[in-house]
């Protein structure tokens, strides 16, 4: 009888246990079935970014001492805080930390090193950028930021296909880093916003529209539970690429979502501007333009302000602001600046004087040397089309169209070279791909005009 009970009241126990464990896991079933799920889109509240505060905590740790992480720490805060408010006077400080550190602890720092690359990126020093990193590419704790940063270089001076070993090379270490071949998982199952991010650029470089669209919603989907300034970071990313593919209203939501995550966030000011310029809302651009301006002092934004004037008509600002960024782009590469030689170039052809055009075509020329990016060969080719320099302006124009890049500025210039040799037929195929990619970009009304009389 006693085991009669005792078999009764274990089976009565076996019961409620199965009971509680169905229960439990219907009620976290149906938790995650309704819970709000994350809206990689955006509705966040505002988050307001300073590192003001950690700056200040940092100086305190280092005090009178010379501590190398300290150093680091500071450094790192300083490029951080660059990238924010778009500053480069903040990267003068993060160098100055980086070397301290270094100097203090020159063996295996690979933080400071990491540092000095980041800064030498941002003085557009690429070659420089990836001389700091060859020493990081050995240790497993900084292999991927270092591989990172030599895609970073190698996009930067046009060179696509060390950017694809790169990445190659990235997935390469995340395979060996978490073991990977143990598991079912691959390098790809690892949510990594900043290299969907790189991945996504060199697809648009290679002119593959819908693959890097995929990335970059990839990124922004992988972004949605980290810290405001990587989401800013790819949000305007993102609104950039819609922005040149013709997107103008997309475009603008993006870099709204940029800016919830980190208001007046600099780099999506600047492209919201673009986005202005775009859509012909010359007023909000040159209002964008007035507030930056008033932010900072830095040439491009100058020289952008001073083309806004031009084309609201107020000549004498245009003139000032013009006599401005000339002045600090002369002190920028005179002192070795921080990569303004495109803005230099901008400048020399807005003078569009015999002398300015010479000038223009020197500086282009030596530019050419060192990158051979979308941007360097767009504007190369309109220096050498604009010096009369038709067979090198052809050379550099196919460079790029070499690369499969899709871009409508691209396709006007090769359109502009077509007209110059007498291809009416070229030249209207190329000005219809320029439009289809783009229809309100730069040079739209002057190809609608053609291909009207060109029927």
């Amino acid at each position: 009888m006693e085991k009669s009970n005792k078999s009764t009241v274990n089976e009565n126990i076996w019961q409620w246990s199965i009971i509680i464990v169905l229960g439990t896991t219907i009620i976290i079933s149906l938790y995650l079935y309704f819970a709000p799920k994350p809206d990689y889109r955006n509705k966040y509240d505002p988050k307001l970014i300073s590192l003001e505060s950690e700056i200040q905590s940092y100086k305190k740790q280092l005090g009178n001492t010379n501590n190398y992480v300290a150093y680091n720490r500071l450094a790192n805060a300083y490029i951080r805080q660059a990238r924010l408010t778009g500053d480069p006077s903040w990267y003068i400080l993060a160098e100055k930390n980086a070397k301290s550190s270094l100097y203090h602890s020159p063996v295996s720092n690979y933080s400071a090193l990491l540092s000095l690359s980041s800064i030498n990126m941002a003085k557009h020093e690429f070659i420089e950028a990836q001389k700091n990193v060859k020493e990081l590419l050995t240790d497993n704790s900084t292999k991927l930021d270092a591989l990172g940063l030599v895609f970073d270089a190698n996009y930067a001076i046009g060179n696509l296909s060390e950017c694809q070993k790169a990445l190659n090379e990235i997935n390469k270490a995340k395979e060996e880093i978490f073991k990977l071949k143990k598991t079912k998982f691959s390098a790809d199952d690892i949510p990594d916003t900043v290299n969907s991010s790189r991945k996504a650029l060199l697809e648009y470089s290679k002119g593959n529209l819908k693959e890097s669209e995929k990335y970059f919603i990839r990124a922004i989907k992988e972004s949605s539970y980290l810290d405001a300034e990587p989401k800013a970071w790819v949000y305007t990313l993102y609104a950039n690429f819609l922005k040149k593919t013709g997107r103008s209203e997309e475009a603008q939501q993006n870099i709204q979502f940029a800016i919830n995550n980190v208001p007046e966030y600099i780099s999506a000011l600047f492209i919201r501007a673009d986005i202005y310029s775009q859509e012909k809302k010359l007023k909000e651009e040159n209002e964008i333009l007035n507030q930056l301006n008033k932010k900072i002092t830095r040439s491009d934004i100058i020289l952008k302000l001073a083309l806004s004037e031009k084309k609201l008509g107020n000549i004498d600002s245009y003139n000032t602001l013009i006599n401005q960024s000339k002045k600090l782009l002369d002190e920028e590469l005179s002192e070795g600046g921080f990569g303004h030689r495109r803005d230099y170039i901008k400048l020399l052809l807005t003078e569009n004087t015999s002398q300015s055009l010479s000038l223009a075509l020197e500086k282009a020329q030596a530019e050419k040397k060192l990158r051979k990016d979308l941007d360097t060969l767009n504007i190369v080719t309109e220096t050498e089309i604009k010096n009369n320099e038709w067979q090198l302006a052809n050379q550099t124009v196919n460079l790029a169209l070499n690369t499969g890049v899709k871009d409508s500025t691209l396709y006007y210039l090769k359109g502009q070279l077509s007209e110059n040799s007498k291809d009416k037929k070229m030249a209207i195929d190329f000005y219809k791909k320029a439009i289809n990619l783009n229809p309100d970009f730069e040079y739209s009304e002057y190809i609608n005009k053609f291909l009207v009389e060109n029927k």
